[in-house]
């Protein structure tokens, strides 16, 4: 039988999923802001570090993103399962 997390880890966890989202998609953009300045300005190391952290930043998010995904799904299934049971079908 699983273990239930308190609902305070819940939600602190859920908090800290939404920050590494947040700093994960600002830094995606800082990374392409950069990457496109160093184009521009012809500094090939600078266009190169901002690629960098763009897919850097890019990785985080898909990751949290998937993290987020699965989380939402569980709740979801254990949702209907609960209405299911209150509804005796």
């Amino acid at each position: 039988m699983p273990q239930r997390k308190a609902m305070g880890q819940h939600i602190n966890d859920v908090a800290a999923e939404a920050a590494a989202i947040s700093v994960s998609g600002k830094t995606t953009l800082g990374g392409s802001a950069a990457g496109i300045a160093g184009w521009l300005a012809s500094i090939n190391w600078l266009g190169l570090s901002g690629v960098l952290i763009a897919l850097a930043g890019l990785v985080v998010n898909v990751y949290f993103q998937m993290r987020r995904d699965r989380r939402e799904a569980a709740e979801s299934r254990e949702r209907i399962a609960s209405m299911r049971a209150r509804c005796d079908l």
